[in-house]
């Protein structure tokens, strides 16, 4: 993720222990357009889908993850809930980096 490209191996290995692993049934919601945006979340295995509710009420596709991708926001980001809803396409595993994570990795 673009946001931890200056990361050490070693900030990242610190970091480690705080960043929840959380698996996903395909079909199952990572999170909901509108919830109160307060993590970020990277693809370690799987595929979710991103989608967004067009004018005339309908779910559209916006993007397709896989590993190594990131999706999510945080409010100290500028976004106070998320935009969009991801949904996790097949059995899929996703990194959570918590707002008081990423935080805290920001002072360092």
């Amino acid at each position: 993720m673009p946001l931890f490209a200056e990361l050490t191996y070693a900030d990242i290995r610190d970091i480690e222990p705080l960043v929840r692993s959380r698996g996903y049934r395909a079909g199952e919601m990572v999170h909901r357009a509108g919830d109160m945006a307060n993590s970020l979340f990277v693809v370690a295995s799987g595929t979710v889908k991103l989608l967004r509710s067009s004018v005339h009420g309908q779910n559209v596709v916006t993007n397709i993850l896989g590993p190594g991708e990131g999706f999510g926001t945080l409010g100290t980001l500028g976004d106070s809930t998320y935009p969009d809803t991801a949904e996790a396409m097949t059995v899929s595993c996703a990194l959570e980096i918590s707002s008081d994570v990423f935080n805290d990795v920001r002072v360092c």
